[in-house]
């Protein structure tokens, strides 16, 4: 069975926060070359999903009689390719922050080590 992209951000996410103090430096690179290949995935899916929301739109003005751009809005925001589309922008947000915090980790992990070498 295949995982959806907001699995594998859940699944990540807890596990690097159930194992972070025994998260070692090459682990977490390792990981964050895996998420941001997922997030790679996730931008193409946005942009495909953009594409088709965008034609939606155009094709719900050009059934209107007198064109109104917000009730056509209203129409498209009620399809299932704008709810894929909405859900798929806030899983990229989620990712980014995973990567943000897994970079910061990483970071801090690389100044204590030199840290502890300085002493």
């Amino acid at each position: 069975m295949t995982e959806n992209i907001r699995e594998i951000i859940k699944k990540t996410s807890i596990e690097i926060h159930d194992h972070l103090d025994l998260l070692d430096p090459s682990t977490a690179s390792r990981k964050l070359v895996e998420l941001a290949s997922l997030g790679s995935s996730l931008n193409a899916f946005i942009a495909v999903k953009d594409k088709i929301c965008r034609q939606n739109l155009n094709m719900i003005m050009r059934g209107q009689e007198k064109r109104n751009v917000a009730a056509a809005r209203i129409e498209l925001e009620a399809t299932d390719d704008f709810n894929d589309l909405n859900e798929a922008k806030l899983q990229a947000v989620a990712l980014t922050e995973l990567i943000r915090s897994l970079k910061y980790f990483c970071r801090a992990n690389q100044e204590d080590i030199l840290n502890q070498r300085s002493i």
